[in-house]
């Protein structure tokens, strides 16, 4: 007699095989994602402190510093990065003679977090014009995916931001 076709347990061993690279290839997958994402959020962090620590030490004066009524311009005294844990957000000021406007404001995306470094629920760093320091020095902690991911972003009395 002639066989034309596979037998049921052929198809079967196929079909489990198949089954099992496509549920590893999705789990992999997914942790590529979150690996991804994870990074992403933490080199946004030191691309908003850097910038930061760039205009304050270049002494790059933003328009705002400009006094619409007056046509005065402003002293300006540095930049300010305020992060708020609670909301899992972090913004950009420019500081000119006490007053402060905001440049550009950012939120974690969903599954990371900032972790209380020892500041509060809310603190600041400034980066001083005159000087071209930060205030104060330290860490900021990431968290990310309940705890899978940590990442640190320390400021050195210097200015200089970096990824540990």
């Amino acid at each position: 007699m002639i066989n034309k076709g596979f037998t049921l347990i052929e198809l079967l061993a196929v079909f489990t095989i198949v089954g099992f690279l496509t549920i590893f290839g999705v789990a992999s997958f997914n942790s590529f994602n979150e690996e991804q994402a994870f990074r992403s959020a933490s080199i946004d962090v030191v691309r908003v402190l850097s910038l930061a620590r760039s205009r304050a030490v270049t002494q790059t004066k933003p328009p705002e510093c400009l006094d619409a009524g007056t046509g005065v311009n402003k002293i300006l005294e540095g930049y300010r990065v305020d992060i708020k844990i609670a909301e899992s957000s972090y913004a950009l000021f420019g500081v000119c003679e006490g007053s402060d406007f905001e440049i550009e404001r950012h939120v974690l995306p969903n599954h990371i977090e900032f972790v209380d470094s020892g500041f509060g629920n809310n603190f600041s760093f400034f980066f001083n014009v005159s000087k071209g320091s930060v205030v104060p020095v330290g860490s900021i902690k990431l968290s990310g995916y309940k705890g899978d991911k940590m990442q640190a972003i320390s400021l050195g009395s210097n200015g200089g931001v970096s990824i540990e």
